[in-house]
């Protein structure tokens, strides 16, 4: 519990009370810390907010997310005008706070209300919000139109969206937050825009323009971009449907597909930090690869190759990916730093030319049970600084390909159970490694 003297910490700009399994009610006292800056509030069993958080002016970060039993939000907090983060939003459930100043709720599985019943009221438009996390936990029918009428502001930086059960299009305000850098968590998505490419010149300042961080995190259902689109599953060559400039990110820098179909997507030529793709299809990479950046962007001097400021790149179980592909793949990262390869089972890492990778600095390699020893061409990776091998089962010798690592500082092998040192090579560890471990699980 609280006590009504909080008050009195007239200098407390954080306060964190996440996790209080006894905090039901917050005192009223508690909005008379004006210079607050910071409110945490996550998991407690909450049953309402203070009615006059408006007094809490230098209010930026309010955080709720977790906060199940809360029936409503304060009628004064499309007042808080300094509030950049705000984890989560409620309306009430009858429908009664005629007085909020926004009203929503992502959680109305047992309420026959219609949205229609809170058009009257503003949209999120009206706070300047950095952060929105958008969060549905029940089965509400009108989850694509709620979705639609809650257009936040457009200088929005970071979208979160967790639970939509739509099964149509994604917003149409979507491409105008023209600041926007993070969406995360679409479920049950089947697009993300009801028409086909356009394929017109001049247009690619429209098309999410300043999108830096794009995520994408189970969605069973959606293979493409468009719903318009047909995919020939047949042609896995087929670049020319991505149309022309309209259809890349301009300004993506990191890309996440993980437990997704998607196989037709926008280039994504502009990566430079890093690119994750996990239990997915290979087909977007290879559309992204085989396009000519000159053709993406006509004004760029000096060609150069698509993803080759890329400095990392994760693959897990990434169907159609043999050998021959990621080759082709790696020899367009030169300017890679991180790669982790997991789970790829058409890949024989033995066969693979590793000689593009001179700038390579960590290397992961999990779950190839069929390598028996490391490939002959990791003895390529002349700045290679850290070595992970990770669930290889039939690993049973790291020489004499270690010995020409000579710049590795950190090793660990994990879940190895055949592999075995004798004492010259443990002492080559311990003359050359910095740091190095061995890790077996009770049951190898």
């Amino acid at each position: 519990m609280v006590p009504h003297s909080i008050y009195k910490l007239k200098h407390l700009r954080y306060l964190d009370l996440s996790s209080n399994s006894s905090l039901k009610i917050l005192p009223k006292s508690i909005c008379k810390i004006q210079i607050l800056e910071a409110l945490k509030l996550d998991c407690c069993p909450l049953e309402e907010l203070p009615k006059k958080i408006e007094k809490l002016v230098n209010l930026t970060h309010l955080a709720c997310r977790g906060c199940r039993d809360l029936s409503h939000m304060p009628r004064g907090i499309g007042k808080l005008s300094s509030l950049e983060t705000l984890s989560m939003f409620v309306v009430d459930k009858d429908g009664s706070h005629g007085g909020a100043d926004l009203k929503w709720n992502g959680d109305n599985d047992d309420d026959d209300k219609s949205l229609e019943d809170l058009q009257p009221h503003p949209n999120l438009k009206k706070l300047h919000l950095r952060l929105l996390v958008l969060e549905w936990n029940g089965d509400n029918d009108d989850d694509d139109k709620s979705l639609e009428d809650l257009q936040p502001h457009p200088n929005l930086k970071k979208l979160y969206i967790r639970g939509w059960r739509g099964d149509a299009e994604f917003p149409s305000w979507l491409s105008l937050l023209t600041n926007l850098l993070t969406i995360f968590d679409l479920t049950e998505l089947e697009c993300m825009d009801d028409y086909g490419p356009k394929g017109s010149q001049g247009e690619s300042e429209s098309f999410f323009p300043s999108l830096k961080y794009l995520r994408l995190h189970n969605c069973p259902n959606l293979k493409s971009w468009w719903r318009e689109r047909s995919i020939d599953d047949s042609n896995e060559d087929d670049t020319t449907v991505m149309g022309t400039s309209t259809m890349a990110f301009p300004c993506l820098s990191s890309l996440t597909i993980q437990n997704c179909p998607l196989t037709l997507m926008p280039l994504y030529l502009s990566l430079d930090e890093d690119l994750l793709l996990s239990n997915t299809s290979s087909r977007t990479l290879k559309q992204t690869i085989k396009m000519n950046i000159t053709s993406i962007s006509p004004s760029t001097s000096t060609p150069s190759l698509p993803l080759s400021k890329l400095k990392a790149f994760r693959v897990d179980n990434i169907e159609g990916l043999d050998t021959h592909m990621l080759d082709e793949y790696l020899q367009h990262f030169t300017d890679l730093k991180i790669l982790r390869i997991r789970d790829c089972k058409e890949v024989d890492l033995e066969g693979m030319q590793w000689e593009a990778l001179k700038n390579l600095s960590y290397l992961a390699i999990d779950n190839f049970p069929q390598m028996v020893s490391l490939p002959l061409g990791l003895q390529h990776l002349v700045q290679l600084k850290r070595l992970r091998i990770i669930n290889c089962s039939g690993l049973r010798s790291l020489f004499p390909v270690f010995k020409h690592l000579t710049f590795l500082e950190e090793f660990e092998a994990m879940d190895c159970k055949e592999l075995k040192l004798s004492a010259a090579e443990i002492q080559t560890f311990q003359d050359h490694i910095r740091s190095w471990r061995i890790l077996r699980s009770v049951n190898s």
